[in-house]
């Protein structure tokens, strides 16, 4: 089939829209009926439509038509919506992620008219990255409808540096990296990101120490020098003005002394001016928690106070310059409590973040009953006991919102930063995650940025496909999205797969894995684990005969289905002396991660392997010279 794209927008993300759509229906098999096709894309207004909004009105039987996005972005969110009509999937990031169905039916229109849900729509880089990861993961989101990445710091160094000097993995040879690489890699990143049209969103963390000449690229002791009197901006803590477990990223400031206030905020204009291809800018206090000045000028008002200060005069000074950069300030840790006086001057300036860490991954944050009429717990400084019940994170965040209201916030969560490593079925936690997108409005916050790994895709990228999905969309069901994804992902067998899939996170009881059971449970749990040979001996039989007879993408689905279940024979294996005495716990798990290790480079773009023995070794005692 000929296809012939007109541009009538000059945007890169359009011109990249049409280099898509012409590739992708090129190697579509059809009928020869359909012998020319032109398609044109164009932006346009819609009215009584704010988000990315697209219409598709394409038939092929009559020889074309248009493709239509109020911006370019939602121009490039059309083809793929049409080619998803169509029936192409891309269940993985990368070439052997793509699912082109043979001989797909040409002969109906395809007609959609499609606002996003949500305006943020969005993934942060975290774990171990490589460049390839992160372009390929760049590509993928666009592709199922995500809007926005976020690099954390000023370059993304400690991501890259954890991949390329194989952190956790002593079975590979570090390869080296740098900060000047570093920022070379960050710069591709972006450009990749603006030719999307995407929103790009950079900083965070960093401000209490680059602000000093001190280097906030990871959480690592630092061995640097100090300039000298940078100790006397330190927060006092304990007696002590320093670096806060040596991490500089983790160290707050004396936020009472002006001179802080002065320093800090002066970088931010300072950033603002020398990033013009930056979006948004997270304007974050120190990471870690419990490490807030004790001082006599900073004990007068709580840590949020000085947050809402430091914002009003970022603002103040952003102002000044004309700069219309919107700041992003964070919920989080010790800044859970909200101020008491202080207040947001220009409220529009800002976006509220909402960063529920400590939270449970049980249970939805929103569940039947809201808990908001519960008080929040005294405000202690430096002995806060963070929130675990979804209940009360929203107590906090109803405070938040009543005390300093703003036009424009979103959920910043870690459902795939650790947790879906505590669920080695990746489907109860999915649940999770899809309930929680449908009730972010609810919640009174408009999307969700997703602080993760993004190589999430073992054993399989439901989590994902989901997330992308339900952002769009949030009427969608769960049902219908895991049937649409095993389905494509595996062919022939499918719906065995998926109840594999859900019948072992039941197995493995997840919230034993937060702690949220007893010594007793969780032993009972443990003699229950040898029942999951008996899903080995269902699914194992139809992987057998499926794998070596799909398209590519399905054969890589049940080739790493294979891969799942040796490793949930060592999870087995450890849990069962872990939770119930049986075996030697070290050596399991020293059998658990040699597996990893050994199998990374075959996983690497599936699977995380220095999250995932992060993961192991803060969740269980022991581990850590392993």
């Amino acid at each position: 089939m000929e296809t012939l794209i007109k541009i009538q927008c000059d945007a890169s993300a359009v011109a990249l829209a049409a280099t898509e759509l012409k590739e992708y229906l090129g190697r579509l098999k059809v009928s020869a009926a359909f012998s020319k096709v032109i398609i044109v894309l164009d932006v346009q207004p819609f009215s009584n439509c704010e988000n990315d909004t697209y219409s598709v009105d394409v038939d092929f039987s009559k020889g074309g038509g248009t493709i239509i996005g109020n911006n370019p972005r939602s121009v490039l969110f059309g083809c793929y919506k049409l080619l998803t009509m169509i029936g192409v999937r891309w269940i993985r990031p990368g070439k052997e992620g793509e699912y082109i169905p043979e001989n797909p039916d040409l002969s109906q229109p395809f007609c959609i008219l499609s606002q996003a849900a949500y305006r943020h729509r969005g993934l942060c880089i975290e774990g171990a990255m490589s460049k390839d990861n992160v372009l390929d993961t760049i590509q993928w989101m666009m592709r199922l409808g995500f809007n926005s990445y976020f690099i954390q710091f000023r370059n993304a160094y400690t991501f890259f540096a954890r991949w390329y000097n194989h952190e956790e993995n002593p079975e590979i040879a570090p390869e080296g990296f740098n900060e000047e690489t570093a920022a070379i890699l960050t710069r591709e990143i972006q450009a990749e990101v603006k030719r999307r049209g995407m929103v790009l969103q950079m900083v965070g963390h960093g401000w209490t120490c680059e602000p000093l000449g001190i280097p906030g690229r990871e959480w690592a002791p630092y061995r640097g020098h100090i300039p000298k009197g940078s100790e006397t901006f330190f927060a006092l803590v304990n007696g002590k003005r320093e670096l806060w477990g040596g991490i500089p990223l983790n160290t707050n400031l004396c936020y009472g002394n002006e001179l802080v206030r002065e320093m800090v905020t002066d970088d931010v204009v300072k950033f603002v001016k020398n990033n013009p291809d930056v979006d948004i800018i997270h304007f974050w206090l120190a990471d870690g928690m419990n490490n807030q000045c004790e001082c006599p000028e900073c004990i007068v008002k709580r840590p949020a106070d000085w947050y809402v200060d430091l914002l009003n005069l970022v603002d103040k000074k952003l102002t000044e310059t004309q700069s219309p950069i919107k700041i992003v300030f964070l919920i989080y840790v010790d800044l859970l409590w909200p101020p008491e006086n202080s207040r947001l001057i220009n409220p529009d300036r800002f976006i509220m973040m909402f960063a529920p860490i400590t939270r449970s991954y049980s249970r939805p944050l929103i569940m039947e009953s809201d808990n908001t009429h519960l008080p929040i717990p005294e405000f202690k400084r430096n002995h806060l006991e963070m929130p675990t019940d979804p209940g009360m994170n929203m107590v906090f965040l109803r405070a938040w919102q009543k005390i300093c209201p703003v036009n424009d916030s979103f959920i910043f969560d870690y459902h795939f930063m650790w947790d879906h490593h505590k669920d080695p079925g990746l489907y109860a936690i999915v649940k999770t995650l899809h309930q929680d997108c449908r009730n972010l409005r609810n919640m009174g916050l408009d999307g969700f940025v997703s602080c993760q790994s993004s190589r999430l895709f073992f054993p399989h990228g439901l989590g994902m496909f989901v997330l992308g999905q339900t952002l769009w969309n949030p009427e969608l069901t769960f049902d219908e999205m895991a049937a649409d994804y095993f389905h494509t992902a595996y062919g022939e067998g499918w719906q065995y797969v998926q109840e594999y899939f859900r019948a072992v996170s039941a197995l493995f009881q997840p919230p034993l894995w937060r702690n949220e059971g007893t010594k007793q449970q969780k032993k009972i749990a443990a003699n229950h684990l040898c029942e999951y040979e008996n899903l080995v001996g269902v699914i194992a039989p139809i992987l057998c005969t499926r794998l070596g007879k799909n398209v590519s993408c399905q054969h890589e689905s049940w080739a790493l289905l294979e891969k799942h279940i040796d490793l949930c024979r060592l999870i087995v294996k450890f849990l069962q002396a872990e939770w119930g005495g049986q075996g030697n716990k070290t050596a399991a798990a020293a059998e658990l991660f040699a597996w990893v290790r050994k199998n990374e480079l075959r996983l690497q773009h599936v699977l995380d392997v220095y999250e995932f023995i992060y993961t192991y070794k803060h969740n269980f005692e022991g581990l850590n010279e392993l």
